[in-house]
């Protein structure tokens, strides 16, 4: 029974992004177009329509939703995005 449920859990891949990502606040559509991005979450990941990803840059991170895969281009629905928090390493005497 813990095998049957395990199994229908899916991985959630999380992808850093070079480049700032820039979308439309109004519909939260954004088109991915870094080569090596699109390369990962289409070729190498087999990510396909519908499916949720994170994707994050510097200062933020988004869970997506594809809503359409080319060649060259990814399109997203950006489900959420959340600021990143940098850490400070503290040292306790």
């Amino acid at each position: 029974h813990i095998l049957h449920h395990c199994s229908n859990m899916k991985h959630e891949f999380a992808l850093f992004s070079p480049d700032p990502i820039n979308y439309n606040s109004n519909n939260q559509l954004c088109s991915l177009t870094n080569k090596d991005l699109v390369h990962r979450i289409s070729t190498i990941l087999r990510l396909s329509l519908n499916d949720i990803f994170v994707i994050f840059d510097r200062s933020h991170y988004y869970t997506c939703s594809i809503t359409d895969i080319t060649k060259k281009n990814i399109s997203v629905k950006i489900i959420s995005k959340n600021s990143i928090i940098a850490l400070k390493p503290e040292i306790h005497w």
